[in-house]
């Protein structure tokens, strides 16, 4: 679900989900609004009185319903290895049966965190006239306020980019789909705590492309997989809120 709000003349008319609650970026009811023209970390309380939401994206439900699935599945098998165990009809040891139990624990506790990011989908960006808000936390992977503003005047074009890279945790490759920003020299966006992809140490992507040509100073990579729908949509989505801003900005 998109959220697309015109008009926020105060916090009561902050937008809200199919519930009619006011959301912010962590998905709880404590609404989020505009952001003040400057580079900075905004926390709930300035975001509430600022300017209007024009475009607001969330983590897709279905990455949360194959987490909750996954994590259920494991919690029924450590269930029934307990089970088993208790009517003695496996011989089990106690230190592996406390095992088990932990672990089914765990994945108990991992679907019902998914099952809350399925009704409450976190909010990963909103767009608003003052520019694009990231709730990403780059080093947790997470998306929670506050958020960092990306002014428009800062950002000079906006496309699609697609690249493939190594995950960290296996041997696979990860198709990456972003929305790339490039951004106007001299800007004072903190790269580092928004962007999804950073400089290589190899001069070539896994994917063959090269790398090289990036300005990484200068570039700013946005997860385009959202609620929105299409990556591409999103992202055109974007650099036509850009180029609307960025125009009414330098308006006479």
């Amino acid at each position: 679900m998109v959220c697309r709000v015109r008009e926020i003349p105060d916090e009561t008319n902050l937008p809200r989900d199919r519930k009619g609650h006011r959301r912010g970026p962590d998905g709880f009811d404590n609404g989020v609004g505009g952001v003040p023209a400057q580079n900075k970390l905004l926390s709930m309380s300035e975001t509430n009185q600022s300017s209007p939401v024009l475009l607001r994206v969330s983590v897709p439900r279905s990455q949360s319903v194959i987490g909750a699935v996954l994590f259920l599945l494991m919690t029924v098998i450590c269930a029934w290895v307990l089970l088993r165990a208790a009517s003695g009809a496996s011989a089990v040891s106690r230190p592996l049966t406390v095992f088990v139990g932990l672990i089914g624990l765990a994945m108990l506790l991992g679907t019902l965190a998914f099952i809350r990011m399925l009704m409450h989908p976190p909010i990963m960006l909103d767009a608003t006239p003052a520019g694009l808000v990231s709730y990403l936390k780059v080093k947790s992977g997470k998306y929670s306020a506050p958020g960092v503003l990306i002014p428009w005047h800062s950002i000079q074009h906006i496309e699609y980019y697609a690249t493939t890279q190594a995950s960290t945790a296996s041997t696979n490759l990860l198709r990456v789909k972003s929305a790339r920003l490039y951004l106007a020299p001299g800007h004072l966006v903190p790269i580092d705590e928004v962007s999804i992809l950073r400089k290589m140490s190899l001069p070539f992507g896994i994917d063959g492309s090269c790398n090289m040509g990036i300005d990484w100073d200068n570039t700013v990579f946005l997860n385009a997989v959202t609620d929105f729908g299409k990556p591409e949509t999103y992202v055109k989505e974007l650099e036509d809120l850009r180029t609307k801003y960025t125009a009414s900005a330098f308006a006479p």
